[in-house]
């Protein structure tokens, strides 16, 4: 990643990320840049789709952004059809 799309991302990350080294949090800790890689999809995501700048994007809990993007709660999820339902119902259609 180039500092100029960083900067355009205008999302703020760690300076090593922004120097083009996924791997390398400021700190020296290797974190295989899996939260930098997905702050900045998620952020651009609640900047484009929300409006939301960047300020407000890292003041979110991930509750409130899943809320504000439209997202089930997990307790919120109701659970699929087992075997013997779909069955059942497979059944009664084909009789119609």
């Amino acid at each position: 990643m180039t500092r100029r799309f960083a900067e355009r991302a205008a999302c703020p990350l760690s300076s090593s990320w922004r120097d083009g080294e996924p791997g390398k949090e400021a700190g020296g800790g290797d974190a295989n840049g899996s939260f930098a890689l997905a702050a900045l999809a998620l952020c651009g995501l609640a900047a484009r789709g929300l409006g939301w700048r960047p300020h407000e994007f890292w003041a979110a809990t991930p509750a409130e952004l899943a809320t504000a993007l439209g997202l089930p709660s997990p307790g919120a999820v109701q659970p699929g059809l087992d075997r013997e339902t779909l069955q059942r119902l497979m059944e009664h259609d084909h009789e119609r």
